[in-house]
Formats: C-alpha cells, structure tokens, sequence
C-alpha cells in the first residue's frame, strides 16, 4: 500500500535493487527491495522481514514517516508518539497496542498521513504527492476540498492544472 501510494509501484516491480530479508515471498520481493532501497522499511532483523506476521500499527506508521521524510527525527521505538508530534495522527488514535491492526487502519492512517504536512516541503503530503506528480491534481484536489482537507495557504503547485 506504501509503495503504491508513493506512486513508486511501477519502479518498484521493476527494480533490480536486493534486501537481505529472508522470509519474503515471491510476490513481495520486488516490493520489499524497493522498499529497502528508499529506507522506508528496516525489516524487523538483519536478515528477516516477518512476512508471516501481521502488521501492526507502530510498523505501518515507521513506513508512512519514513516516507514523508521524517525517517531521521523518529526512532522505531517512538513511532506512535512521533505520529502524533508530526501531525499525523491524533492524540488518542493507536494507543492500544494490543487490538488487532487490520487494512482499514492502514487506509486510515494513509488517510490522515495525506492531510499532514510532508518534511521537506512543508506542505500537505496530499499536495507533495500531486507535485511529484503521482497523484491526479485536478481529482486529488476535487476530493480534498469535499473532505475538508486544509489547503496549504498560499501553495501553488509546481504545474499547471485545470479544475
């Protein structure tokens, strides 16, 4: 779900980067390296991934900061308190570490990264993403403005676009 949201998918099926991970499977192992290769994941040891493992939230939040640029002001052991110093999620939300983490709550957080600002440019991480030019403008911004996403004030994005 990371890599798709960066808009990286392609690249990543693509790639020819390795991870030292042995417990991938074949179905993941483009992913996983691509991942390994932006530093978006770390694997949960030197040589394993814990692809068997459910996912939890402190994990799926390491990726998300990771890939807004906030990999070197977090640490994976304040992951959930980082998220919430960084905006991205609230106060209350993942506290109980001990309920199961399931999809929607990756969808959720992806939700909540999007509206939050990305690191190195400040800015909303849904308008970062339109820059890059892996999200749809003209439909990212139609739904942003229906859910009430705060704009950036004052952001211009770095290419044209019709509404």
């Amino acid at each position: 779900m990371l890599v798709r949201m960066m808009g990286e998918e392609n690249e990543a099926l693509s790639c020819t980067y390795t991870h030292p991970f042995k417990d991938v499977p074949e179905w993941g192992n483009r992913y996983v390296a691509w991942a390994y290769h932006k530093k978006y994941t770390n694997g949960t040891s030197a040589t394993t991934f814990s692809s068997d493992e459910p996912i939890t939230a402190q994990q799926y939040l390491a990726f998300v900061l990771r890939a807004m640029g906030y990999g070197d002001n977090t640490t994976y052991q304040t992951t959930i308190e980082d998220a919430r110093r960084f905006g991205i999620i609230p106060p209350d939300a993942y506290r109980n570490t001990s309920v199961p983490f399931l999809r929607a709550d990756m969808v959720h957080i992806t939700y909540l990264a999007l509206q939050a600002n990305e690191k190195t440019t400040n800015v909303p991480f849904y308008i970062y993403l339109i820059d890059k030019k892996t999200l749809d403008a003209k439909t990212t911004i139609s739904v942003a403005e229906r859910e009430g996403f705060e704009p950036s004030v004052g952001y211009k994005p770095t290419h044209d676009f019709q509404m």
